[in-house]
């Protein structure tokens, strides 16, 4: 192949100028997907993306439309304001997004945990929860745990376990 000087260039050299067709298809798809994604969320994630102006009112307006081939085709059209967007910043802003849920799904199960090990009444399981919360005020935890063993009714036992549960969730977001 000649190019404008008349110099040789070598088919890789050539595949470096070039991108292949399928190559951009998928970018392109990929753009699509995370367009399909800024829809989804909610207002008070979106405001903490960094989005331009044009690309944020095509994601607002996408979330009035109702009709599913207009919205289609408004995420379409966002996917292509989107090619000409620096794509980084606005994808690792959703992977912060999407771990920090996960992350604080894992938390919410870990004091469900600690709160069911507690209502049980077990002193090895009270131990081990103050040895690695020693700020508990363990009487307290153990009249909560007393009182939703005793408790005559399920409304004193869901109270107490709810109120378990605040002191086991104020304690763990506090280390």
């Amino acid at each position: 192949m000649v190019n404008k000087q008349d110099k040789l260039v070598s088919a890789g050299e050539l595949e470096d100028y070039f991108e292949s067709k399928t190559s951009v298809k998928k970018q392109m798809h990929a753009l699509h997907q995370l367009g399909q994604k800024l829809v989804a969320l909610p207002d008070s994630q979106l405001k903490n993306i960094p989005l331009d102006e044009k690309l944020f009112d095509a994601i607002m307006l996408a979330r009035k439309i109702t009709k599913h081939g207009g919205l289609k085709r408004q995420i379409q059209y966002i996917g292509k304001l989107m090619r000409h967007v620096d794509a980084e910043p606005i994808e690792s802003a959703i992977n912060d997004i999407e771990n920090g849920s996960q992350q604080d799904s894992d938390l919410f199960h870990l004091k469900e945990q600690w709160r069911d090990l507690l209502i049980k009444g077990d002193n090895d399981k009270l131990s081990e929860f103050f040895e690695q919360y020693p700020a508990t005020d363990l009487q307290y935890l153990r009249q909560l745990v007393r009182n939703h063993k005793n408790g005559k009714n399920e409304d004193k036992k869901k109270h107490s376990a709810r109120l378990i549960f605040k002191l086991v969730s104020e304690l763990i977001d506090s280390k």
